[in-house]
């Protein structure tokens, strides 16, 4: 999904308010299954802190919630990096959501980061494999790979075989 922000006679500051409630949803779900809601809230902030530091550069890209999803994605990574090097890490396993397969978290963190953000967003999210394709920079059938070899991965994991 290309955001198209218009440029008739709005000024750059409601262009930007536009910008935001666009794409804003879209890419915090592309960071939440790497880092959580509270590091996706945290790094989602200095990607549109970001943005709009540079707004005249980023509103001219062809892609710019992609380019969002990127620096907020570095952003948090180096916050979790921060942070594993403050506190000590929790047990794996050690909150489990409610009605939710014991063994999932630990397959998802199995799963290479590529293959755990496309199975989140296409099979957790509902998102087409083209919306994921644009938010991640990669093409459909990247994605389209990435959710056949992630789901594979977690059928294994979890010991599921498919019906027949």
């Amino acid at each position: 999904m290309v955001v198209v922000v218009p440029n008739d006679g709005v000024d750059e500051q409601e262009r930007f308010r536009l910008f935001v409630r666009a794409v804003e949803r879209r890419v915090w779900l592309g960071l939440v299954s790497d880092l959580g809601p509270d590091g996706a809230d945290d790094a989602l902030a200095q990607g549109l802190a970001h943005a709009w530091q540079h707004w005249g550069r980023v509103s001219a890209m062809e892609n710019p919630s992609g380019y969002v999803f990127r620096v907020a994605q570095r952003a948090g990574r180096d916050a979790a990096e921060r942070r594993a090097r403050s506190y000590p890490l929790a047990a794996p396993g050690a909150v489990l959501l409610p009605d939710v397969e014991p063994g999932l978290a630990d397959a998802l963190a199995a799963l290479s980061p590529n293959q755990r953000r496309a199975v989140f967003l296409v099979e957790a999210c509902g998102w087409t494999l083209a919306e994921a394709a644009d938010l991640l920079g990669v093409s459909v059938s990247t994605v389209r790979n990435h959710v056949a070899r992630g789901m594979a991965g977690l059928r294994k994991q979890l010991e599921v075989e498919l019906d027949a």
